[in-house]
Order: C-alpha cells, then structure tokens, then sequence
C-alpha cells in the first residue's frame, strides 16, 4: 500500500448562502471523492451528499460484491479496483436519478463526482463533470481528468483553426450524475510514484487560481495548511462559489517484490533520474545497492538495453551517473545491473546510499 499524507476541506464561499459541494475520504480505504451538487431548493446539496454517501457505502462492501458492476460498459479492460469505484459512480448516478424523478423538489437535480482510488502503487482517478483532479510531479502540474464541457468537447471535436467557444460554455457540463438513467465515467489509470501530489477541488478553487498557482500553494505546505490556504486565495479574490480541495501526498512508495526476486539485498531505496528519447523522468530504485536495483517504470525497456542514471547525494546534493543493462522486464518496472563502476562511483554510491 501507498503511504500518504492527505486532508480535505470545503467551504461556503463568499457569495453563496449554502454550500453544495460534499467530500468524502477514508485513509484506510485510500479512496477520495470530491462532489459539486446544481439544483435548486437545497437540490444540490442533496445530490452531492448522496454521491459521497453512495460511493462510500460501496467501497465499506466487500470488494467481491458485484453490485453496479453490470451498469458499466465493457469497452475497455478494468482492473477490479477500477470496477469497483465505477461501480460507486453507477449506483451513485441510479439514486440520485431515482430521487429526482420521484420528488418535484428534486427534479433535475445532480452533481458531478472526481474520485482518486489508489490501488497497489498505482492512482485510478475517475470522473464525471468538469470537477478537476491534478497531478503535480516533477516540479509541473497536470490533469488527470477528463473536462465534461462544451468547451473542452468542442476543442477535442472542431476542426484546426476553428474558433472557440466563448467563456460562457466553460462551465456548461456535458455529463453529471443523476441527470439520465445511465452515466459514463471517465478514467485514468497510472502508476504512482514517491513525492507525487494529487489536488481533487470543485471548480470553486480552480475558477479563481490557475493550474501553476494551485501548484505554488499546494507545494508549499503539508496537505492539512495547503488546503485551506488554497481556499484561503480562492476566497481572496472572491470566493464567488463553493469550495473545495482535497490534497493527496505520496510519501512512501512500497517496496517492489521484482528487485527481491532478483537477489538485491536490503530494501534501500533512492531518487533516481533517467532519460529516454521522448521525455527525462523521475522515479524510484528499490533494494538498490552496488550490483544494481529496481526501478519503477512503465517505459517500455528491452533486455540487454543500456540506461543512464542520475543519482543526487542527499546530503551534498551533488549529482553522478552511473550506467546500468536491463536484466529482466515486469509488470511496475525493470531490474538493472550497475556496469563497470569506477573505484569513485562505488564510493558516492555507498555515500549516497548510506544517508538515504
């Protein structure tokens, strides 16, 4: 399992009189849910509330209960820790349908939903609505989620030079829950990796901040003060809807069975930097010592393939580079053998290791 450091908030606003954003997280669970109620006579507040409550109350069952599994389309191959959240957003969207469409206080009611399950060593975000999920991870921020929009769906669709749409269809949603019998959910599925830091919000905080000015606030602080300082800058400059922000830290990575398997000893494990052709990366080596490691990785690496590595000594910050030869291929990474190490790359690497 991850280990993490993670905390939530929400917040009325300085323009609204009642809060329709819910939240929901459990740190036993991993499972992080932020929801943005519309509707009107407290309809929204209702709609969020019973998304949270609806997820919560499937990912509490035991994970082979199938309930909601059938609800959902089967164009792509899930994992059953994926199934599972989708089935939540399922049963999530049938009863908030169900309750509008028997109760003329509700009617039209709904809410859009971004969850993050992390599974294992890997991050499932899901989402319906235009609620974000980031990922801040080496010193940038991106999206995980995809924008239900008719903004963002006509950018994807319109020919190349066509004109935009205007402002006012950013925040017209394609897609919430509750709004028709069925939804379809969004998903992304990646490895997660040391350091990272995942920022769920409603669009409360990230109307007012832009994606580089969440990552100045978020990386700041731990997640308990970087959550209410993101909504501290949010209501600054207006606080003209709810907020709300959930921050998740990555600070311990489990150890990878590959690099045992291999016959490294210890469980050490250390920052590591490579490059490829497209992209330099940032990662993890496991039960690293001078014979070589475990790296995280979903880059695709062939036996026998040559890799340069950058370590940084913690305590002087100096960097080296040390080469290493793929030995095997799994499924989360690649073990490395180190190649012909000098006299002084032993010597910074044990250093390195050593005040790891």
């Amino acid at each position: 399992m991850i280990e993490v450091d993670a905390a939530g908030i929400t917040d009325v606003g300085k323009m609204r009189k009642a809060n329709e954003d819910s939240y929901y997280m459990d740190e036993d669970l991993q499972i992080y849910v932020v929801a943005d109620g519309m509707g009107g006579h407290k309809a929204g507040e209702v709609a969020s509330r019973i998304v949270v409550e609806t997820i919560q109350d499937k990912m509490n069952q035991e994970p082979s209960n199938t309930d909601g599994a059938s609800l959902i389309s089967l164009e792509q191959e899930l994992s059953p820790e994926a199934t599972r959240i989708l089935s939540g957003i399922h049963l999530a969207n049938q009863a908030v349908f169900t309750l509008s469409e028997s109760n003329k206080d509700y009617k039209g009611m709904g809410s859009t939903v971004s969850a993050v399950l992390l599974a294992g060593t890997r991050i499932i975000a899901a989402n319906v609505g235009d609620s974000p999920i980031c990922l801040i991870r080496n010193k940038a921020i991106e999206e995980i989620y995809t924008p239900h929009t008719y903004m963002a769906e006509h950018a994807k669709l319109a020919p190349k030079g066509a004109k935009p749409l205007g402002e006012q269809y950013a925040h017209m949603i394609t897609r919430a829950v509750g709004l028709k019998g069925a939804v379809q959910p969004d998903l992304c599925e990646i490895e997660g990796l040391q350091g990272d830091l995942l920022i769920i919000c409603s669009d409360g905080l990230s109307d007012l901040l832009k994606p580089e000015e969440i990552q100045k606030v978020a990386t700041k602080y731990q997640p308990e003060k970087a959550v209410k300082a993101l909504v501290a800058h949010a209501n600054k400059r207006g606080g003209r809807d709810n907020i709300t922000v959930i921050a998740i830290h990555i600070i311990g990575h489990p150890n990878v069975t590959g690099g045992e398997q291999a016959g490294y000893s210890g469980t050490t494990a250390l920052p590591v930097d490579y490059d490829t052709d497209e992209a330099s990366h940032s990662t993890m080596i496991y039960g690293i010592s001078t014979a070589g490691g475990f790296i995280i990785t979903t880059d695709a690496f062939a036996i026998g393939q040559e890799l340069d590595l950058t370590f940084t000594d913690p305590s002087s910050g100096d960097a080296f580079m040390i080469s290493g030869t793929v030995t095997d291929r799994k499924a989360d990474g690649i073990d490395i053998e180190f190649e012909d190490l000098s006299d002084k790359q032993v010597a910074k690497l044990k250093k390195t290791i050593q005040h790891s």
